[in-house]
């Protein structure tokens, strides 16, 4: 009766702590309570008298089996903080399936709450993981899917073998994806073939593939770049729509063979015409009539297209005459600047931009000197980036340039705007084609020079280290002066001079011949690059003397 009474008193003051509100709970107090409960029944048990209880008394069970819970939840705590160190999901989901059974996430310890609500959050996060990596496996074709999946489970510092594959999975398709595009944004409908081929054995789908398989749909090679141009020309790849317009052009200079010589250009004038042309008296110079359409020493007598007037044919003449000049068929002075003259004459018209092309066409045609055609073609270039050859023309261009293997100008004849469009180049950009450097533009040279003493405008050209002044910009054999670069020490200038009232913007060049020379550009911006482009010029010639001395 004894042990009876002490094991009701234990029980009811465990059971009375254990329901007490939760504020209110202290687990220490709980925990020796329930240690009292299991010494009383190992007292019990010691003196033989368990058994008899147990067999006849309803008490002793329920203390046994609150005992038990109490040894379970130890159990589950233990196993569920070695399940959340390993992130083992199964065991977490069984443990915590435990622990809602026995209440755990009340327990009056703090410990056991703090466990079980963080092996909760835990295993959500895995759920959430494993649910994202689970569509993403399942919708093989959806790069996005997977890379979604793979930042939530980086997120909860996820790691499962389905991790690995879909990693592996995304770089697979990442690989696909840029050999796909490579493929259409390229020109061999045999290379995307093969690329197509490969995203179909692995069941990839993406909008490149999708972009293959309409263009491989299309088995006439014509029609295949026709549709490849569209797709490029919609997507705005501009560098691609020059591309596959260059192939088109192959297969249609491939099917008209030498439709397209200069000598068929319906423009061109009879070579009889023009043979006659040098005479006074209209008598024939064959050999003049068989230059009409290639290399020649001499300059042109008339135009070699026919023209609206005659004015136009004067343009004509001498646009021939600098570009003989630039490419060294005749000995000439300046060829930036001739280039540049060149320019200006196909600025007014475009008959005679289709002239200054056939021209130069002409006379890189059997050119024996390899310097001169190598200028030939620095001039064709910059023709190239100035303005277009019209409508008519530009078959003929493009064939030459073809036949003289030259893709490069091929390719940026068709990046060329259309045939109304000019754009003015300055001496620089021109110099920048050629590989020079080059500035010009209008200063003024103040008195204080020992060389010159003018304050009249003059147009400067900065070439070859040279610094030479004409009279006017188109002067090219009115040369008044120039100052040597490598006699130059210092370039300067002090804002405190500048009046813009009067677009006076100073800077002075310092020469060991000249003394101090005072330059005056018309506003800021034109005197910065001045100043950019004499110090560069400069540090270039110093260059040169001492590499001359090394």
């Amino acid at each position: 009766a004894r042990f009876k009474a002490e094991l009701r008193d234990a029980v009811k003051a465990a059971v009375g702590l254990q329901n007490l509100p939760l504020e209110q709970r202290d687990f220490s107090t709980c925990k020796a309570a329930w240690d009292v409960v299991e010494n009383v029944l190992l007292q019990a048990n010691e003196l033989g008298m368990l058994a008899v209880w147990n067999a006849h008394n309803a008490e002793v069970e329920l203390a046994r089996e609150l005992l038990l819970t109490q040894s379970v939840i130890q159990d589950v705590r233990d196993r569920l903080a070695d399940a959340f160190e390993k992130k083992d999901e199964s065991m977490l989901a069984l443990l915590l399936d435990q622990a809602q059974k026995l209440n755990m996430a009340t327990h009056p310890d703090e410990n056991i709450r703090t466990l079980v609500a963080e092996c909760t959050s835990m295993y959500e996060e895995m759920r959430t993981c494993r649910t994202k990596l689970d569509e993403a496996l399942n919708v093989r074709q959806s790069p996005q899917a997977l890379r979604d999946a793979l930042e939530t489970c980086a997120k909860y510092n996820f790691r499962s073998p389905d991790v690995d594959r879909a990693q592996e999975l995304l770089s697979q398709f990442d690989y696909l994806t840029n050999k796909a595009r490579a493929a259409w944004s390229g020109t061999s409908r045999e290379r995307m073939k093969e690329v197509y081929l490969e995203c179909q054995q692995v069941g990839f789908r993406s909008e490149d593939v999708r972009y293959l398989r309409m263009l491989l749909e299309e088995l006439d090679p014509k029609k295949f770049y026709q549709r490849l141009l569209k797709l490029n020309t919609f997507l705005g790849r501009q560098d691609n729509v020059a591309e596959i317009t260059v192939k088109i052009k192959d297969l249609f200079f491939e099917s008209t063979g030498d439709l397209f010589m200069l000598s068929n250009f319906p423009n061109l004038r009879d070579a009889q015409e023009y043979g006659r042309s040098a005479s006074t008296f209209g008598f024939l110079d064959n050999e003049l009539a068989n230059s009409l359409t290639s290399y020649s020493r001499n300059i042109i007598p008339t135009s070699v297209t026919r023209l609206s007037n005659e004015e136009a044919m004067r343009y004509a003449v001498a646009a021939n005459q600098c570009i003989l000049g630039y490419m060294g068929d005749r000995q000439y002075s300046y060829p930036p600047m001739l280039a540049q003259e060149v320019l200006r004459v196909g600025y007014q018209s475009q008959e005679l931009r289709d002239e200054i092309y056939v021209q130069l066409m002409k006379q890189l045609n059997n050119n024996p000197s390899t310097t001169s055609r190598h200028k030939g073609f620095d001039l064709f270039t910059i023709l190239l980036r100035a303005f277009a050859p019209s409508a008519a023309l530009v078959s003929y261009v493009e064939y030459f340039l073809r036949k003289n293997g030259e893709i490069s100008l091929v390719r940026l004849l068709h990046s060329t705007s259309d045939d109304n469009t000019i754009k003015r180049l300055t001496m620089a950009q021109i110099g920048k084609v050629v590989g020079k450097r080059i500035n010009a533009g209008w200063l003024k040279i103040v008195s204080r020079g020992r060389l010159f003493d003018s304050s009249k405008r003059k147009w400067f050209v900065l070439e070859d280290c040279k610094l030479r002044f004409f009279i006017e910009e188109n002067s090219l054999g009115d040369e008044q002066g120039h100052y040597d670069i490598s006699d130059l020490n210092r370039v300067s200038h002090n804002r405190q001079d500048d009046r813009a009232d009067k677009q006076h913007y100073p800077f002075e060049l310092l020469l060991e011949s000249a003394g101090t020379v005072v330059l005056v550009a018309e506003n800021p911006r034109d005197r910065e690059s001045w100043v950019q482009a004499l110090n560069a010029a400069k540090d270039e010639a110093w260059d040169d003397v001492l590499g001359a001395r090394g």
